[in-house]
């Protein structure tokens, strides 16, 4: 099913996850495969695609490649991690904290002369 669709929309699947340029210099081809690595399923299209494409080239038309992408599955101990999520809320925590005490410095460093002029009953004189 998903190989029927993918390969009547390859052009407009080949732009969204990658490209592939040819070079040959002589009697060498050189073939580089582009793909966007924020696409978990980018480099096994891509190379679904070419392989299918040189297959094409070749002269076999009724053969076509097949690609899987199964990842690998999560250990118990990351996954009551991810559950947990106390490691990221201590982390949080942390950076919260910090920038609400670096932010306390700020305005009080303007205030010292405000502050310092109403104590002296001095004005201070600007151009």
């Amino acid at each position: 099913m998903f190989a029927a669709y993918y390969m009547d929309n390859a052009r407009e699947l080949a732009s969204n996850f990658g490209a592939i340029t040819m070079r040959s210099s002589g009697q060498e081809v050189n073939m580089t495969l582009w793909f966007n690595n924020q696409a978990v399923h980018a480099v096994p299209v891509m190379t679904n695609l070419w392989n299918n494409a040189r297959l094409k080239l070749l002269g076999y038309d009724g053969a076509k490649v097949q690609v899987w992408n199964h990842p690998l599955p999560k250990t118990q101990a990351l996954l009551q991690e991810e559950m947990s999520g106390s490691s990221q809320v201590m982390t949080d925590l942390t950076v919260a904290i910090t920038i609400i005490l670096a932010m306390g410095f700020v305005p009080a460093s303007f205030v010292v002369y405000l502050v310092q002029e109403k104590a002296s009953n001095g004005k201070h004189q600007q151009y």
